[in-house]
């Protein structure tokens, strides 16, 4: 169709890092570069759940923004449009951006 495009799957559920490239190709903003992760966010707070796999992650913001730990207020990097947290597995992070 013109303007727009779709895409068949007899398979259901699609997985989880195929419908990260679909959305990531049709330009859809991915905050996180691990399909396993959850990610909950909006113009003020982002929530990371991560998945099992410990280590850092890379978080990438829509906007630049001033990004501090929800719980303690510590300030985690300001003015970014990217900043890059350790986590434990299974931990989830609530961040407020400013």
């Amino acid at each position: 169709r013109d303007g727009w495009r779709s895409i068949y799957t007899s398979r259901a559920p699609l997985p989880a890092v195929y419908l990260r490239e679909i959305a990531s190709a049709a330009g859809v903003h991915v905050y996180s570069d691990n399909p396993k992760d959850q990610v909950y966010a909006s113009g003020a707070w982002l929530t990371l759940a991560a998945s099992g796999d410990a280590g850092p992650r890379v978080v990438r913001l829509r906007t630049p923004a001033t990004v501090r730990d929800a719980y303690t207020g510590a300030e985690i990097a300001k003015g970014v449009s990217e900043f890059k947290v350790d986590f434990k597995s299974w931990e989830v992070r609530m961040f407020s951006l400013d």
